[in-house]
């Protein structure tokens, strides 16, 4: 008797395998592509993802620029100033009145603008900024119920959405606090270097006023006794009488006596004068009643 082999699959348990199997690979493929598959949701979570963080540092841009504009000018930057720090700003692309689309125009011209709009050049979304200088839309889109204008007319709806987070407003705070402590500062650096500068000058006073050194190499003038000299530069005086009896003389300069010297006796001496600093342009004379003299010193020698 022959025995049949029962080993195997037939060929409908093999149609319905395959059946089987291109349902659960339409099932996956149906999963990871198209509009709400796998790819598809992962993609827009990236793009949202790239727009918050483009918006966080436009966020944090306006911020910065209202801590310079307060540390500078104790108040709140406007509009048309926040577009000017905006604009020195090295990661913004362009700053306009229109949106890019509408318009070619990429500076704010407007003294009073009611709106602008601006890029960062890593990012491919164009923001709208509104006159309470916060981010009203992104791409056209607006963002919670930010103030707008509808064909033409201010849209009255207040703002009441959150642009920046508690803990930017905290920090905020904080900068302005700091800003305030280095102000101080600054004061008191500013009265340290007025101090410095009236120690200099005071310096140079004691450099002008300090006693120079005399050229003794030859006179620039010799003086007689009743001779008027008017000084063509600084210079010094130094002299000396001889005499055999009583007298007195005098150094006289711009015509009051400065010091004199004599004697009362009838002795041979020599009587010297002390040395006097004499400033350009200041008259100067040896005055005297007496003629009771055989020789005298009475030179002015240059500065040094």
């Amino acid at each position: 008797m022959v025995e049949k082999n029962t080993k195997g699959i037939t060929l409908i348990v093999l149609v319905i395998t395959i059946i089987v199997l291109l349902i659960l690979a339409g099932v996956t493929i149906g999963m990871l592509i198209g509009e709400n598959g796998i790819l598809g949701k992962s993609q827009k979570a990236s793009e949202e993802t790239n727009k918050q963080t483009a918006t966080e540092i436009i966020n944090l841009k306006i911020t910065n620029a209202q801590v310079d504009n307060y540390a500078e000018k104790q108040k709140m930057p406007t509009l048309k100033e926040l577009s000017l720090l905006l604009k020195e700003d090295e990661e913004i692309q362009y700053i306009t009145e229109a949106s890019k689309v509408a318009s070619v125009e990429y500076n704010v011209n407007s003294e009073n603008p009611n709106k602008i709009y601006t890029k960062l050049k890593e990012y491919p979304y164009e923001f709208e900024i509104n006159s309470l200088l916060k981010v009203a839309s992104v791409d056209g889109i607006k963002i919670g119920n930010s103030e707008t204008e509808n064909n033409g007319e201010e849209d009255n709806k207040t703002d009441n959405s959150e642009v920046v987070s508690k803990e930017q407003y905290d920090d905020l705070v904080n900068k302005i606090e700091d800003l305030k402590n280095e102000m101080v500062s600054k004061e008191q650096y500013n009265n340290l270097i007025e101090k410095t500068e009236n120690l200099k000058e005071e310096v140079e006073n004691l450099k002008n006023h300090s006693t120079p050194m005399i050229d003794t190499s030859r006179p620039l003038k010799e003086l007689r006794v009743n001779e008027a000299y008017i000084a063509t530069e600084d210079c010094f005086f130094v002299g000396s009488i001889n005499t055999k009896t009583g007298g007195w003389w005098s150094l006289n300069i711009d015509g009051v006596d400065i010091c004199g010297i004599g004697q009362n006796g009838a002795s041979n001496c020599s009587i010297a004068f002390p040395s006097v600093f004499i400033k350009k342009g200041s008259k100067i004379c040896i005055t005297s009643g007496a003629d009771y003299y055989y020789d005298m010193f009475l030179d002015i020698y240059r500065v040094k």
